[in-house]
């Protein structure tokens, strides 16, 4: 039986796409299969995808559906494997992550999704910073509300739970956040993160989104907390509002940087 059914989305090749690839099928855990759905990208680009995925471990798709979400559950319904990982085409794996994240889910039968913390990286893969994870399910129950607490391409989940759940939501940017509210809303303490580094996130350039998209996804972070307040009444769900208000972000970052 398959082990780890890891999930990678992407619409374009560039020169973080091979080793991405490479960071999965280097792991020092070899039960898994690797399913990576190219959504709407162009034939070239789809050429070069090809040419990194000569290995009978990965399964390649192709679809015209530019959303995300829609190829994640895609995937999701293609996998095989007991635990679902995730993986982003422009991150690095550390080659420990799958045994360690298996471990952690094997001995904690309670806990169906498990993040890790993170370096986040440059474009030339230079190690700019370490994000120490959120520890706890208790902690991360109750800071949830004021943001999400995983590093999506980092988590590992339990196959079986996340369908049960739905999977990702169609039409969301947040789509991982989306996933963990409703997760909470299930089994409240399920959630959890590791406190070993075993991923490299990279921010670059060709990230930045259009401004368009910017107030679409902070759109739907507000009617997210908005509708979570309604079904629970969770009064941190305001309080959330108030969090990821760019106002408020601002006073946050202005103090942070003043006392570094």
């Amino acid at each position: 039986m398959i082990k780890v059914s890891v999930l990678m989305a992407l619409n374009k090749f560039d020169q973080y796409t091979k080793p991405s690839i490479d960071s999965i099928l280097t792991q020092d855990f070899s039960n898994f299969e690797f399913i990576i759905v190219a959504n709407n990208c162009t034939d070239e680009d789809f050429l070069s995808i090809q040419k990194c995925c000569n290995d009978k471990r990965i399964r390649l798709f192709r679809n015209n559906i530019p959303q995300l979400p829609y190829s994640l559950n895609f995937a999701l319904n293609e996998a095989k494997g007991e635990f679902i990982a995730r993986m982003d085409s422009d991150d690095i794996s550390m080659s420990d992550r799958f045994s360690k994240q298996v471990e952690y889910l094997e001995r904690y039968k309670d806990i169906n999704v498990l993040g890790t913390s993170y370096y986040t990286i440059n474009e030339d893969g230079i190690i700019t910073s370490k994000v120490k994870a959120t520890k706890t399910p208790e902690r991360i129950f109750a800071k949830l509300p004021l943001g999400t607490q995983l590093c999506h391409p980092s988590v590992m989940m339990r196959r079986d739970y996340i369908l049960r759940m739905g999977g990702y939501c169609y039409g969301f940017f947040a789509e991982d956040y989306d996933l963990w509210l409703r997760v909470i809303q299930d089994s409240p303490y399920c959630i959890d993160n590791i406190d070993d580094y075993l991923l490299k996130y990279r921010i670059h350039a060709s990230q930045a989104t259009s401004k368009k998209n910017v107030i679409k996804n902070k759109s739907y972070n507000y009617a997210l907390l908005l509708m979570n307040f309604i079904q629970t009444n969770r009064v941190k769900f305001l309080l959330g509002l108030i969090w990821i208000n760019p106002v408020f972000v601002g006073v946050k970052d202005y103090i942070k940087n003043k006392f570094k």
